[in-house]
């Protein structure tokens, strides 16, 4: 069920600001508010748990409208796939009487082992670096935005880490993460006086967020993090669910009434979040039989695309982006070794991208990676010349390759 427009808590406009109830909402009663609610909509024995996976479009206008569905049909096309999709940014408030650094790392744990967790703990940084850290983050592109502590309408935390002041800074328009935020307020959509967080990344037009979730209401930590928990587990795991479905699942195991009824998602229910996109690392270098390497394979060699270059990085086994060298030189040339003879011969392309694919780490289970791969396979053939060296182990090897020209 997706909800496409706004609501408001003053649906006959006695207050002035004007008719914005366009899609109305249910107003339930909490302990601390009154507030809004979706849950209600599909809730169709009055038992608490909703039966449909309900998202909302916060638009008033057909330009908003305009703006978030361009970001949905935008997401769910392979012309924003790329790196970027491996990285995940964890946002966790100043510790007090919750611990939100170790609630943080709790729901981290949830995570895919492909992506790269950038975590952003105001316990650790502190708050004076945290705010542009978050922007810079979030800018450079996030598959997932996970925030958990305390927070207000417009704004992350007493601190002020992030607000929808920052908003406008936000420049990842090709690069928009879900954003999971587990704190007060920033869902109170249905307001007429202001607009909250999770609303403003939504229809910010240069960037922001394709989807967030976010409460309406007053919550408490424990349970807050628990939904958290759950929502990331049920949207990586291997069946792929709806963003909508990973929600409604995780509301049904949730035992605390109130965030099972304030937290709404603002987005298309129907939309799952992107796959993690394969690393762009090829051809590890297998030591040849009766090297004296045997078969200590410590040292490889990770290719990886920087704009429009190809750089050769050193790794560690299996080219873990968390233990990746920081040095890198550009390829220059290919060589596929033999021990056989001394002669050096120029490969085809075809042949080469068939030699590095043999030598290289792909995920088969999904034929998406195996495409990425072959097609960063390609573009390495067509940037450097490729050869086979069928050679002696004898101290003029490395020199011969080093004065070899094509």
């Amino acid at each position: 069920l997706l909800l496409n427009g706004r609501a408001s808590l003053d649906p006959r406009n006695y207050l002035g600001f004007g008719h914005l109830d366009l899609v109305p909402t249910k107003i339930v009663p909490t302990p601390t508010l009154m507030t809004a609610s979706y849950d209600w909509f599909s809730d169709f024995n009055d038992s608490g748990m909703p039966t449909i996976a309900t998202g909302r479009l916060p638009v008033g206008s057909a330009d908003e409208a305009k703006t978030v569905i361009g970001k949905i049909v935008a997401y769910e096309g392979q012309s924003t796939d790329g790196p970027w999709t491996r990285q995940a940014l964890m946002v966790a408030d100043q510790n007090d009487t919750e611990n939100f650094s170790q609630d943080s790392l709790a729901v981290q744990a949830q995570l895919p082992s492909t992506l790269q967790v950038t975590d952003v703990f105001i316990s650790t940084v502190g708050s004076n670096n945290a705010p542009q850290d978050i922007v810079a983050a979030i800018n450079s592109g996030q598959l997932l935005v996970n925030y958990i502590g305390h927070g207000s309408e417009e704004q992350w935390s007493g601190e002020n880490l992030f607000d929808t002041t920052k908003v406008p800074s936000l420049t990842n328009s090709s690069r928009l993460p879900v954003f999971l935020i587990m704190d007060c307020l920033n869902g109170f959509f249905q307001d007429v006086y202001a607009q909250p967080l999770a609303v403003t990344l939504l229809l910010a037009p240069n960037g922001g967020g394709v989807a967030a979730v976010a409460s309406s209401g007053l919550n408490q930590a424990p349970p807050q993090t628990e939904l958290d928990k759950l929502i990331v587990e049920n949207a990586f795991n291997s069946e792929r669910p709806t963003l909508g479905e990973s929600i409604l699942k995780a509301k049904s195991l949730i035992g605390d009434p109130v965030v099972r009824k304030t937290y709404i998602l603002f987005g298309d229910p129907a939309m799952q979040i992107k796959l993690p996109s394969p690393a762009r690392s090829t051809a590890r270098r297998r030591p040849t039989p009766g090297s004296e390497h045997g078969d200590n394979e410590l040292c490889e060699n990770a290719l990886r695309e920087d704009a429009t270059q190809i750089f050769m990085y050193g790794t560690p086994w299996h080219g873990e982006a968390a233990f990746t060298l920081p040095d890198r030189a550009p390829l220059q040339q290919k060589f596929i070794l033999e021990h056989c003879g001394i002669v050096i011969t120029r490969l085809s392309r075809s042949q080469m991208v068939a030699e590095l694919f043999a030598r290289s780490f792909v995920p088969f289970h999904r034929h998406e990676y195996v495409d990425s791969a072959l097609s960063f396979l390609e573009r390495v053939a067509d940037s450097v010349a490729c050869c086979r060296y069928a050679f002696e182990p004898d101290e003029g090897a490395v020199d011969r390759i080093l004065n070899f020209h094509d």
